[in-house]
């Protein structure tokens, strides 16, 4: 399911059927309805390196941990090796999302039922938030605020006027391994952007960097597990402008390849 937005930067990821039952936003509906894709959604055209060897490493665990039953085809245990890398894969996507949501709710000063998440959750989150606190030298942050930009839509983690954050959950091994790669600069780049965004006349990628404007872009990646496993990485202004140039290519490709000149 994709995800869509109005041209305001309201949310539109779900609908109302003909059947009266609600149901994910399709890219008939979006027509209709004049929407936006997602800047991920956008940015889904592009292979993922890092995303693509996670999965293919899941994969590789799966032929080495899962019982092979007597009697089946190579083909049918492929199938039951995809199958269960597949499920601990769905598993580690929850797993985030709890994470993101408990991050959001603490953003939020939320407490009481709002909070009910187990305490490995909350470590996990306070510690994040912490280090984002230290690295920045600031707590006023607004958390979760959704955006549009010329011909997109978006969800923002976390933002200022001097920061603008993106926090992903991974299993990190090694903090020294590489874990930012180019299209989590176009993400930002394209929410910069937008949160600047004049309908009258599209602020120039020229922006980025300026004295008194662009804002410093930084990634934070969260382990799943382990509380206080935090890697921080700060974009140069000069990756972000180009970064944007390139997501410009994207929506062109994007919005070409899906026949819809939104």
């Amino acid at each position: 399911m994709g995800h869509w937005y109005t041209k305001e930067g309201e949310p539109q990821h779900f609908i109302v059927g003909a059947n009266g039952k609600e149901r994910g936003t399709t890219l008939r509906d979006a027509r209709k309805l004049d929407l936006v894709p997602s800047v991920t959604g956008i940015i889904d055209v592009l292979d993922k390196p890092g995303l693509n060897n996670w999965f293919q490493n899941k994969i590789l665990y799966a032929c080495l941990t899962v019982p092979r039953p007597e009697g089946i085809s190579d083909s049918e245990f492929i199938k039951i090796v995809r199958q269960d890398a597949s499920e601990e894969a769905e598993e580690a996507k929850l797993r985030g999302n709890v994470i993101h949501n408990c991050i959001e709710d603490m953003w939020n000063d939320k407490t009481g039922d709002s909070m009910d998440y187990e305490p490995d959750v909350m470590a996990i989150a306070s510690s994040a938030i912490a280090d984002i606190c230290n690295y920045c030298g600031e707590t006023d942050f607004i958390p979760e605020m959704t955006v549009a930009g010329d011909g997109y839509g978006g969800a923002i983690d976390l933002h200022n006027d001097k920061f603008l954050i993106d926090y992903k959950t991974k299993d990190i091994d090694d903090v020294s391994k590489k874990m930012a790669y180019p299209n989590h600069a176009m993400q930002l780049a394209a929410y910069d952007v937008a949160l600047d965004f004049d309908t009258d006349s599209q602020r120039p990628a020229s922006w980025f960097g300026k004295a008194d404007g662009g804002r410093r872009c930084i990634n934070v990646f969260i382990d799943r597990t382990e509380p206080g496993k935090v890697v921080i990485h700060e974009w140069k202004p000069e990756e972000i402008t180009l970064a944007w140039e390139k997501f410009q290519l994207l929506l062109r490709y994007w919005k070409l390849d899906k026949g819809y000149m939104v």
